[in-house]
């Protein structure tokens, strides 16, 4: 007779226990969506942060960069002014900009035409022409060096041709 007593009593208590486990699942579930949506707005924020500190470095750098060019200019332009004339065709003297994804954008010249200067000296003239927006010109001086060279350079071979000429009596008589 108590066997049936306490299988009822059982399927009460199971589900008693099913509707409190169900209750506090429900109970959850809202405070888990307060914690999800504080989860996400806490995820955004330091997303934000993190945004507008990667920001704010890029700018430091970009500041950085362009002061460095602006000064970098002046002693460029003071050691190249005994054989190079530099006019700047803006008054923002360093044109190179660092962009968003870390990479410099320069301007695009035409190639210098400068002749009797050693390749490494027309790339590094050319460099100067792209970073800083400027057109160089040999100077009256540069010019006279070039010319007394070529001269020089001239008497050279004509003393190789006597040289030559003299060798050839030499061997010949």
């Amino acid at each position: 007779m108590a066997l049936p007593w306490l299988i009822g009593g059982l399927i009460v208590g199971g589900a008693a226990l099913a509707a409190k486990a169900f209750s506090n699942d429900g109970d959850d579930n809202d405070g888990g969506d307060d914690d999800d949506e504080e989860r996400r707005r806490r995820r955004r924020a330091e997303e934000q942060r993190r945004a507008q500190e990667k920001e704010e470095q890029l700018s430091s750098i970009q500041s950085s960069v362009k002061s460095h060019g602006e000064i970098s200019s002046l002693a460029l332009q003071a050691m190249l002014i005994e054989m190079f004339h530099v006019t700047y065709n803006s008054d923002r003297k360093f044109q190179a900009i660092l962009e968003d994804d870390g990479n410099l954008r320069i301007n695009t010249v035409a190639p210098l035409k400068l002749e009797g200067l050693d390749s490494s000296t027309l790339k590094n003239l050319q460099r100067f022409k792209m970073y800083y927006n400027v057109d160089v010109a040999p100077s009256s001086h540069l010019t006279d060096i070039q010319k007394e060279l070529a001269d020089k350079q001239q008497k050279l071979q004509e003393l190789q041709e006597y040289h030559s000429q003299l060798m050839d009596k030499v061997l010949n008589v």
